[in-house]
């Protein structure tokens, strides 16, 4: 494979990380819109970080992309958290290394900018590797209260005195209606 290159996004990068969202998710979910317009309108949050939303890049295409955004704690606003999502890779650069390369340098970037915890949903199989465990019924939720909810402290004990709600962004909110209505229609069969 010729040399990947991980660094932040340009404005000039977000059309191929736009087909690159849509791309990736629709081969694996469906559909992959609502991915591409979340980033979008993250990007245009108060407290976006350009540094926090990486491309990896094989002779300056596109071939990767992770994003992470600031979510806050209903009671404990002075803990800096993140939520990694989403994280797309080309299926000609998967198991390749590359999604594993993003996620270290976006994990390590967010710890340099002062955060302490990160949050995501996925495969805890697949996270594990960079230390996320499984929330489950512990003394924080999200608003996703999925099975698949998962934390990782990025600084040792940041979350054990942490307690209650873990806010998103409102860019979430057609992903956490469509989560609560899959739960509801789960729990009313």
């Amino acid at each position: 494979m010729p040399d990947l290159i991980i660094r932040p996004e340009s404005a000039g990068d977000h059309p191929a990380i736009r087909a690159l969202i849509i791309e990736v998710f629709t081969e694996a979910f469906g559909s992959g819109e609502a991915e591409a317009t979340l980033v979008e309108k993250l990007r245009g949050q108060e407290d976006f970080d350009p540094n926090l939303s990486l491309v990896a890049t094989i002779e300056e295409r596109v071939v990767g992309h992770i994003f992470f955004c600031t979510v806050r704690f209903q009671h404990h606003p002075e803990v800096r958290a993140a939520a990694l999502a989403p994280m797309s890779v080309h299926r000609n650069f998967q198991k390749r290394g590359v999604s594993s390369k993003l996620a270290r340098q976006g994990l390590s970037n967010c710890t340099r900018r002062g955060y302490v915890a990160m949050f995501t949903q996925g495969d805890p199989g697949y996270y594990s590797r960079f230390g996320f465990e499984l929330l489950g019924p512990k003394r924080i939720t999200t608003p996703f209260r999925s099975k698949y909810d998962l934390a990782l402290e990025l600084v040792p004990g940041a979350l054990g005195g942490v307690r209650g709600p873990l806010l998103y962004p409102d860019a979430y909110d057609p992903f956490l209606e469509k989560a609560n209505s899959h739960q509801n229609t789960k729990k009313s069969l």
